[in-house]
């Protein structure tokens, strides 16, 4: 089956939340829900997240072509010197749990 994948930062992630504006209602269908609508593709694989750089958004969305292959790839890249805020494919929760706060 045929699907249109996306990939991307906050205005991709179909559940993005603002910490920085908790009171700010993203609510809203994110754009790969309306480009799927619009397009008639019924399957729409969303593997966008909030504080995302470059890098992991092309590695979330590399991961997601080797299981399958959609019919539309479409990625909203970020700001060319972002850093992740969260990235996935480099914390290391050993390093985290083995930092000395005694500093």
């Amino acid at each position: 089956m045929s699907y249109l994948l996306a990939s991307g930062c906050s205005w991709t992630d179909a559940n993005f939340k603002s910490a920085i504006i908790p009171t700010y209602d993203a609510s809203f269908p994110k754009w790969p829900a309306v480009l799927g609508e619009k397009m008639g593709i019924q399957k729409v694989v969303n593997v966008g997240v909030c504080g995302a750089s470059n890098d992991s958004i092309f590695k979330k969305c590399y991961d997601e072509i080797s299981k399958q292959k959609p019919k539309l790839v479409c990625i909203l890249i970020t700001d060319w010197s972002r850093h992740s805020v969260f990235d996935t494919y480099s914390l290391n929760i050993i390093d985290l749990l083995a930092t000395d706060r005694s500093v």
